[in-house]
């Protein structure tokens, strides 16, 4: 594999990789896994300043995707387990879009005869 075949490799890894992404299929992605350590590995062949750039600028574009879908998934972790434990059963959001929950309950008088 010459330096173009291996930038054409690697970019077009990339770009299946960020259509994996923009469409949520997290299970493809580990599919690519071992195609990505191959191509990884003949990138030093690339000896081409501007065609390393723009494959690094596809591979941060990438991260930047993987770092938001990561934050996502632990959000709705996060928010399951709140439902799951029952904390967020009633939720409102403020004039600051902060997510506010119920007022605490008011103490109860207990009468006892």
């Amino acid at each position: 594999m010459g330096q173009s075949e291996a930038a054409t490799a690697i970019r077009e890894l990339l770009l299946r990789e960020r259509r994996l992404l923009q469409t949520g299929e997290i299970d493809g992605l580990t599919a690519l896994l071992d195609e990505k350590a191959r191509c990884l590995t003949r990138a030093a062949e690339i000896r081409d300043p501007a065609t390393l750039a723009h494959l690094r600028a596809l591979a941060d574009r990438n991260q930047a995707l993987l770092t938001a879908a990561a934050a996502g998934l632990r959000s709705a972790t996060m928010r399951l387990a709140q439902l799951r434990d029952g904390l967020g059963a009633l939720s409102t959001y403020d004039e600051d879009g902060d997510r506010k929950g119920p007022p605490p309950a008011a103490p109860t008088l207990e009468r006892r005869a």
